[in-house]
């Protein structure tokens, strides 16, 4: 096994392979295999890993962590009370809506007199 380099002008990276030969005795020629292994940094010549094999672990920031329980309780209690402001916003543009719909009906009707009126 052997190291190779390839550097690619599009994106101007160099990626490292590690590369196998094998000897195929049907068609008499060697046979190559690459495996990526990473990227150099430009910067200071390191193999960058790349892959799921060879990235590094993040390290757990505290959004990631397990919230504890009075954590939990405290955003439980904070969202039951937005549950019950929406919910009285709710029934109470519901009433608004039914009386405005009352107020329609009536309005219509006065429309429809007073065009039976002027056809008249």
């Amino acid at each position: 096994m052997s190291i190779v380099k390839s550097h690619s002008k599009a994106n101007n990276t160099t990626y490292v392979y590690e590369q196998d030969m094998k000897w195929n005795p049907v068609t008499k020629r060697p046979e190559g295999t690459r495996k990526l292994i990473g990227k150099i940094d430009p910067a200071t010549g390191e193999i960058v890993p790349t892959g799921k094999k060879g990235r590094k672990k993040k390290e757990k920031t505290e959004s990631d962590q397990v919230p504890s329980d009075s954590e939990l309780a405290k955003k439980n209690q904070k969202l039951q009370a937005q549950i019950d402001t929406l919910r009285e916003q709710v029934t109470s543009l519901y009433a608004e809506n039914s009386a405005l719909k009352k107020e329609n009906s009536v309005l219509s009707k006065k429309i429809e007199q007073i065009r039976d009126m002027v056809n008249q």
